[in-house]
């Protein structure tokens, strides 16, 4: 493993030994074998030079790229600097790691190329354009970093097949309110733990093409307060989605400290609703906060087929002992096995608790992979009403219940799911299951 050293403040041999003699521009690097780590200076400035392009890196062995305190210790320090002038982009390819850069941009900020795997670490990104995620098939990650954009339509854009993964990092764009505007197909987002409250109206305005099959999760993030998603209408590729969990600090997007915020799809949405629940039923454990979960399909959805389903319920069972899995819903008239209906899977093989049975379990209508659940030819039936007036708040007059009977084969979690198949009907679910 070599190591190499970068600082414009060097007056030396110029040759990317340590100190006085490093290499005087990032550039000078490029072309270092796979797997060298280049310490910069942390008072290190670079501009006018665009393109960086790691080739020699791979996957297994990138070029790392580390800000330091040039001193004998050389220890971690942010702030090296790199730049575009002139209206330029900043381009960096290869398989790099990045730590303690910030990276300012005059006009695009492109990161990675074709099959290219780069992470980013307490790196400040100013980009006066776009923030691109790069060529095909390639894997983003950023970690704890600042990044600000200036496009006045988006914020983040990616090219087809990619993975951008953001932690703990804060996104802001001032000139617009679309945080992911063009979304190539098959791209997926993670955000965990990130700030996105600075001026962020809508998730997405990029998911309403049959060609793009791309998802995003936001989990446990903070929102603006007027941020919004977009409708489950303008979907139209059925494995497409947006999931929204443990997120804060949104009023349009009323939900549970903890949780399920909003899952779309082409069939629907499914979100936390704090003001229709069931007495006894689910409750957030954090602020007391009873909440059902809303289930609205689109007029996509199809009975049997078209279906809205739920974020999985886990719970776990001991092996050997019957259970009877309940899920309770409300809506304003009865509901029939074709229209409702759960799923279950649970741990059924005995060399190894975590796997499940193939498919699902039985439910009330027909299980996934069309087994003795149910003949899909047969007319469809009321399930079953609970007799009970124990749901509070308006449109949940007509109180329902769906059960499955499973006896687990060894000790391990067990996984239901609700179903929604009936075009624009909304009910509301509650999310904790009851086992008898």
């Amino acid at each position: 493993m070599a190591i190499k050293y970068v600082d414009s403040n060097a007056t030396g041999a110029d040759n990317g030994d340590p100190g006085n003699d490093a290499w005087e521009t990032m550039l000078q690097a490029v072309g270092v074998a796979a797997g060298t780590i280049i310490y910069t200076a942390h008072d290190h400035s670079e501009a006018g030079v665009p393109t960086y392009n790691f080739s020699n890196s791979t996957a297994d062995d990138p070029v790392v790229l580390i800000s330091v305190d040039f001193d004998d210790s050389y220890a971690y320090r942010v702030g090296a600097s790199l730049a575009s002038t002139g209206t330029s982009d900043i381009i960096l390819q290869g398989h790099i790691h990045v730590h303690g850069f910030t990276l300012d941009s005059d006009d695009d900020t492109v990161l990675g190329t074709t099959d290219n795997y780069q992470v980013y670490e307490d790196c400040t990104f100013q980009s006066d354009d776009l923030f691109q995620i790069g060529g095909a098939e390639s894997t983003i990650v950023f970690v704890n970093c600042t990044i600000n954009v200036d496009d006045t339509s988006q914020a983040i854009s990616a090219y087809a097949d990619n993975y951008a993964i953001f932690r703990g990092c804060t996104i802001t764009h001032p000139n617009t309110s679309v945080l992911l505007g063009t979304i190539g197909d098959s791209t997926n987002y993670l955000f965990e733990n990130c700030d996105l409250s600075a001026d962020t109206d809508d998730i997405t305005a990029g998911m309403g093409s049959s060609s793009v099959r791309s998802t995003i999760t936001l989990r446990s993030c903070s929102l603006a307060s007027a941020v919004d998603t977009i409708g489950a209408g303008s979907f139209t590729a059925p494995n497409s989605w947006i999931l929204i969990e443990n997120c804060s600090n949104t009023t349009n997007l009323t939900v549970a400290e903890l949780g399920l915020s909003e899952y779309i799809d082409i069939f629907g949405t499914v979100k936390s609703d704090l003001t229709r629940y069931r007495a006894g039923g689910a409750d957030d454990d954090e602020n007391v906060t009873a909440h059902s979960w809303e289930m609205a399909a689109s007029s996509r959805s199809l009975e049997l087929y078209g279906v809205l389903r739920t974020p999985l319920i886990a719970r776990w069972v001991e092996a050997g002992v019957e259970v009877t899995v309940t899920v309770f819903v409300a809506a304003t008239s009865t509901l029939q096995d074709d229209e409702f209906w759960i799923e279950l899977s649970g741990p059924d093989n005995t060399a190894n608790p975590n796997t499940t049975t193939q498919g699902y379990a039985e439910t009330t209508r027909l299980a996934a992979n069309r087994s003795s659940a149910g003949d899909v030819r047969a007319a469809p039936a009321n399930i079953t009403a609970t007799g009970e007036s124990d749901w509070t708040g308006s449109d949940v007059g007509t109180e329902q219940s769906v059960s499955i009977t499973y006896t687990p084969a060894e000790a391990g979690p067990l996984r239901v799911r609700a179903c929604l198949a009936k075009a624009s009907t909304t009910v509301y679910v509650d999310p904790k299951l009851v086992v008898t």
